[in-house]
């Protein structure tokens, strides 16, 4: 179970693309950094869950906090941020004078800054799956299974693909690709995937890379092509 615990208290953000009369009054309207930072919220969220789970709470995660298991309840990654605003425009205060991309930004213990945009992820995910006339959806599942089979075989190591990638994958598979059977759409859309440039894919959210080295939001190159092989070789074997 994952748990997101966003503060309102700030807001990060990324004025690169404003030119540069445009990042002036932006600027302009906010001189000052937030005195509440993410850290202080961390704080705050920690002493409380200490209070309420005492040693139940491990916080020695690099991106997440996590409550683990007792008796009944199930445990849970709980990851802390703050709302990110990416803006392209910015001519005044107005909602309607600023175009901005909206996301969350969380912060890994060794300071490393993660820009994420899960209610895009969600909704284009939701979109692609209903263009499949549902077929998405039960395909990850799928997917993911066979990632499992891969880790118990020991074809591929543990974190070389990330549930979040793989959906991200099947996104940029074309809608014809899924549908009949799902044997003959595994077949169909592993097929596209290596008959295709991974330098082209985009995660669901269709704001970043999916394969990209040296950055934290990116599929690894060899990341990828570690799972890649790693199908090929579970299919031949199965």
């Amino acid at each position: 179970m994952d748990i997101v615990l966003r503060t309102r208290s700030l807001f990060h953000y990324n004025i690169d693309a404003l030119p540069e009369q445009q990042k002036a009054e932006f600027k302009r309207v906010y001189p000052n950094p937030a005195e509440y930072k993410l850290s202080n919220f961390r704080n705050d969220v920690v002493n409380w869950l200490s209070q309420q789970y005492g040693s139940d709470l491990d916080t020695s995660g690099k991106k997440a906090l996590r409550l683990t298991q007792n008796g009944n309840r199930r445990s849970a990654d709980i990851l802390l941020v703050a709302p990110h605003k990416r803006y392209s425009r910015y001519v005044g205060e107005r909602p309607e004078d600023q175009t901005i991309v909206e996301g969350v930004l969380f912060i890994t213990t060794g300071g490393t800054h993660i820009v994420n945009y899960p209610k895009q992820h969600s909704d284009n995910m939701t979109a692609k799956h209903q263009v499949t006339n549902e077929w998405l959806k039960p395909t990850v599942r799928i997917y993911k299974n066979m990632r499992n089979r891969m880790l118990e075989k020991g074809i591929i190591k543990a974190g070389v693909a990330p549930s979040y990638f793989m959906e991200g994958l099947l996104h940029n598979v074309p809608a014809e690709n899924f549908g009949g059977s799902y044997a003959q759409t595994v077949v169909n859309t592993f097929a596209w995937i290596d008959g295709n440039a991974p330098a082209d894919f985009m995660c669901a959210n269709d704001v970043h890379p999916l394969i990209r080295d040296n950055t934290p939001t990116s599929w690894s190159v060899q990341g990828y092509i570690d799972w890649l092989n790693g199908m090929k070789t579970l299919w031949k074997g199965w």
